[in-house]
């Protein structure tokens, strides 16, 4: 694979980088990343943490943005990714209270639809990104239904977690197929096999990843970005998961 694709959500090392910012992204910059994803600022401005990603040769392709400053000041979070130069802002989560009947459902797609609409106006893709509780059913639907349904392909992509995804009972690799090009960013981390929910990296789970990287390239993936919510031996795990997305 192109390293260029390779991204990594920095959410994967917050325990590193909030104690010592410059030797994680070094550490990553080492292993081979080029490309990162963001979950917070570190207490920094978006600038000064541009400069610290360019120090690293590493740029901030993509961005997770709480839905809160999306609605309350769009205009900040945009001009946020500007200065980050980011590509893709996205939409990480959901608190439960927004979640709860069909209404609030398409609530959130109408949301959604007019936050794309803008980043569209200023040159910027907007996306969600799935955990588990999309695919949960609500009043006769879900709420990976209503946005994967009521939203503009156009407007809103979607970041496909594949193993959360996998986590809330869908087959991940079918909605690579059922809905191409809707998903120009992937959430790479493997699932193991206990029923336990144990995230690992890629290729060392039950994942099917061979059919799953055959589709992702099929559909024109923008960036494949290595994640895990609870890495064992961090920098061990992040870098397993680079070599075998090399591989593969």
């Amino acid at each position: 694979m192109d390293t260029d694709k390779i991204s990594l959500q920095l959410y994967t090392v917050r325990e590193r980088a909030g104690q010592d910012l410059d030797g994680t992204l070094q550490k990553i910059a080492e292993i081979g990343y080029r490309n990162v994803e963001l979950a917070g600022f570190y207490g920094l401005t978006a600038a000064d943490l541009r400069s610290r990603l360019d120090n690293y040769g590493l740029k901030a392709a993509s961005a997770h943005v709480q839905f809160a400053l999306f609605e309350s000041n769009p205009d900040q979070a945009f001009a946020d990714m500007h200065a980050l130069g980011c590509e893709y802002a996205i939409v990480p989560f959901l608190t439960e209270d927004r979640r709860q009947t069909r209404e609030q459902l398409e609530q959130i797609a109408e949301t959604l639809n007019r936050l794309g609409e803008q980043a569209k106006a200023e040159n910027l893709q907007f996306g969600y990104h799935n955990h588990a509780f999309e695919f949960a059913p609500v009043d006769g639907t879900s709420l990976w239904e209503v946005i994967i349904n009521q939203t503009d392909p156009n407007l809103v992509k979607l970041e496909l977690d594949l193993y959360w995804a996998t986590a809330g009972g869908a087959d991940a690799l079918e909605l690579l197929k059922q809905y191409p090009g809707r998903f120009p960013l992937l959430h790479m981390k493997d699932m193991e096999g206990t029923g336990d929910r144990v995230d690992l990296p890629v290729g060392q789970g039950i994942l099917p990843w061979e059919k799953i990287m055959e589709q992702a390239r099929a559909t024109d993936t923008a960036y494949y970005v290595v994640e895990m919510d609870r890495p064992r031996v961090v920098f061990d795990d992040i870098t397993d998961s680079f070599k075998e997305l090399q591989k593969l």
